[in-house]
């Protein structure tokens, strides 16, 4: 766990005008993953599931054992409805019909850090 705040000051100096500015953040707080990659929707046969499986994005630190991340699936249906599975392994098996919009995004599983952008 951080203890110390990360400071950035930046000066700035023209001609008879001197500007300071200070911003203090925690490195936890300003984490942001990048989106899950290699999305792939595989149907099963004789069956309305889908297997839908992602990697981690080549910028998150590893190993990713000690560096996790946690997933959220959604799948939306022609209707509009959605459902959203939470999960920390990087595939699953989902009941949707073949239009529905299925994707995943993610975030550090131990620090509740800003949700990636979707990949779909």
């Amino acid at each position: 766990e951080e203890s110390l705040l990360i400071e950035v000051v930046v000066e700035a100096v023209h001609k008879l005008k001197y500007e300071n500015y200070t911003s203090s953040f925690f490195i936890r707080d300003i984490i942001k993953p990048d989106p899950p990659k290699n999305l792939q929707l595989r149907p099963l046969k004789n069956s309305r599931q889908v297997e839908v499986s992602w990697e981690y994005p080549d910028t998150w630190s590893t190993p990713h054992s000690y560096f996790s991340l946690t997933f959220c699936v959604q799948v939306q249906g022609k209707n509009k409805r959605e459902k959203k599975l939470f999960m920390d392994q990087t595939s699953a098996k989902v009941t949707c019909h073949k239009d529905a919009n299925v994707r995943v995004q993610a975030r550090d599983r131990y620090y509740s850090s800003f949700w990636s952008e979707w990949a779909s």
